[in-house]
């Protein structure tokens, strides 16, 4: 599926996997060939689930995000391979971790989403700092292509927004009706239980003035 998308397969990485669009030479809907492929592989995954009662995995995490980066025969005379390294890789394996925290299954940066808005769709989840960052990061869950998934998709994407924004505007009170309401319509959505259960501790604790709306992750 990966390389039916014009993907550079780098590396196997334990039980998972490495890949790069837009290498060696840039085009201009490398994001979108990357979403596309990261959607066809999670319905594939779910494909196996159904069909077989027994299964080496349970769950596939996706993380996808852009940048600079430094790529090519990267190593020493004994020992070479054709790689990239640099900060955009260390953000994207972040970024798929962060799958284990929101319960999801294909996490994007922003930088990814804004150049596929208009392709996909994409329910903004959070602002995050990264362990070890000084920037605030806003986290996207890839849905699906536009007018491919479900009328309760879309629904449960914009009344999530309107949360969101009553949370992030320390409407509390506001936030936790919706939050509230929206769980008890999609109880296996973790994002809602996560923004739930913060929005009713800030509701009595409020956070300090200096609050930049971003949750701080303790792990990588």
């Amino acid at each position: 599926l990966l390389l039916h998308h014009q993907a550079f397969l780098d590396k196997f990485l334990g039980d998972g996997l490495m890949a790069m669009f837009g290498i060696p030479l840039p085009q201009h809907d490398d994001a979108n060939r990357a979403c596309l492929a990261a959607l066809e592989i999670q319905e594939a995954v779910q494909k196996q689930k159904n069909g077989s009662p027994v299964l080496f995995f349970h769950h596939c995490r996706i993380g996808l995000h852009s940048g600079k980066m430094v790529v090519g025969n990267i190593g020493t005379r004994k020992r070479m391979e054709y790689t990239a390294i640099g900060d955009t890789v260390n953000v994207a394996a972040r970024l798929e971790g962060i799958n284990k925290e929101y319960g999801t299954s294909i996490v994007m940066s922003e930088t990814v989403f804004e150049k596929v808005s208009n392709e996909m769709i994409c329910r903004e989840l959070d602002f995050v700092m990264l362990k070890g960052k000084e920037n605030v990061t806003c986290l996207y869950e890839l849905l699906g292509k536009k007018n491919s998934v479900s009328k309760e998709t879309e629904t449960l994407v914009s009344e999530y927004q309107q949360g969101l924004s009553y949370y992030r505007e320390k409407n509390f009170s506001e936030s936790v009706k919706l939050f509230t309401s929206l769980q008890q319509k999609y109880p296996y959505d973790k994002p809602t239980q996560i923004l739930l259960q913060r929005s009713s501790e800030y509701l009595i604790t409020p956070p300090h003035e200096n609050w930049n709306r971003a949750f701080e992750l303790k792990t990588k």
